[in-house]
């Protein structure tokens, strides 16, 4: 198998989150016999170390501490190598850093094929400097690929032209996948990392409501982040402390959203959320603002509620009838699961293979005729 095309994949981590859960995915079931994988990354740190060791038992690690820092560019120039020495065809990056360092580096590299990803709509974690500079970096790659439309738009209001943008949906395994026991119970689970565009707060002053009509509500919330001290006291000085379990970042999500009776989504923007899909492959009702490719998964009254964004009363109104209506819950997650059908996880991995494929034979077509 001498001939296969070496990927490249570069990840900030290996964090029990979407972008890292979607790409180790694809990293592991490429076909081998086309393809090489090798993975990069700022740390070689997370509840899925594992799995990427299992890929690429040398996983390039690149520690980055600032992009100003001096030692960025030594880092930069190891990478550099590093891609070099495993004369990669391919670069795939994922990720506002991934793909500022990586493509830098892979260009430095002269590597063939450079793909950039854009799996936001807009960010509020970073500065305007930074997705400055991301921006910047995409002129480095021959092809960015989105996970939704809303992100593909936004990519292209960013100045990158139509033609170089790509959409490829996130994918879900759905066999085997435990369906939710009793869909519209009083356990509302919420997905997401405790980051400024997840909308936390808005979930605290919702479930005052909640709570106030259910006072046998209770609200799971799973992940970590840097906000997450700040929605505890939150929801300390709310008095809501009984009802909410802050259960950390877990890796047996199909089991706990398999005994939730609702998926809340509060988000401020979305790309293509991978929490709803999850809780769409099992048969849990969602309620979700509309905000991004929320749209493109759910389809408002048939396979789940929308509500307005920024909106909490909207929000735990939404869950509320839901909760009184366990019937019209059902209904909803077990439509839910069946649309979810389109976000299969094989037709996901070959739109990749296809990608590389095409990019690979372009960028040996124009070497062989200069």
């Amino acid at each position: 198998m001498a001939d296969r095309i070496p990927v490249g994949i570069f990840l900030t981590n290996f964090d029990a989150g979407g972008t890292e859960g979607q790409m180790l995915t694809l990293a592991e079931r490429l076909d081998p016999g086309r393809f090489r994988v090798h993975l990069a990354c700022f740390t070689h740190q997370g509840p899925w170390a594992g799995r990427a060791t299992r890929v690429d038992p040398d996983a390039g690690v690149f520690p980055l501490r600032g992009l100003r820092r001096p030692s960025t560019g030594t880092a930069l120039l190891r990478y550099a190598r590093w891609c070099a020495r495993r004369r990669l065809a391919i670069v795939q990056t994922a990720g506002l850093h991934p793909n500022i360092f990586g493509l830098a580096g892979a260009a430095l590299a002269r590597v063939p094929v450079r793909i950039a990803s854009r799996r936001n709509v807009t960010s509020l974690r970073h500065s305007p400097a930074l997705q400055r500079l991301q921006r910047l970096s995409y002129k480095l790659a021959h092809a960015v690929v989105a996970n939704s439309s809303a992100a593909a738009d936004a990519v292209v209001c960013e100045g990158v032209p139509r033609d170089k943008v790509i959409v490829i949906g996130n994918g879900i395994d759905i066999e085997n996948r435990p369906a939710c026991r009793s869909p519209g119970s009083p356990r509302l689970i919420v997905v997401a990392n405790f980051r400024p565009e997840k909308g936390h707060d808005l979930l605290v002053a919702a479930a005052r409501r909640v709570v106030d009509r259910r006072p046998d509500a209770v609200f799971q919330l799973v992940g970590n982040g840097p906000l997450l001290n700040v929605i505890r006291e939150r929801v300390r000085q709310a008095g809501l402390g009984h009802a909410f379990e802050f259960l950390g970042q877990r890796t047996d999500l199909p089991h706990l959203l398999a005994s939730a009776g609702l998926l809340l989504l509060p988000s401020r923007t979305e790309a293509l959320p991978n929490a709803v899909l999850e809780a769409m492959a099992a048969a849990l009702p969602v309620v979700a603002t509309a905000v991004g490719g929320v749209p493109e998964l759910i389809e408002h009254e048939r396979t789940g509620l929308l509500v307005p964004p920024e909106n909490a009363e909207a929000l735990a109104d939404a869950a509320l009838a839901l909760l009184n209506d366990t019937e019209r819950a059902r209904r909803l997650g077990e439509d839910a699961r069946k649309s979810a059908e389109r976000f299969r996880m094989g037709p996901m991995v070959a739109a990749y293979e296809r990608l590389y494929l095409g990019m690979a034979a372009a960028a040996r077509g124009a070497s062989a005729n200069r």
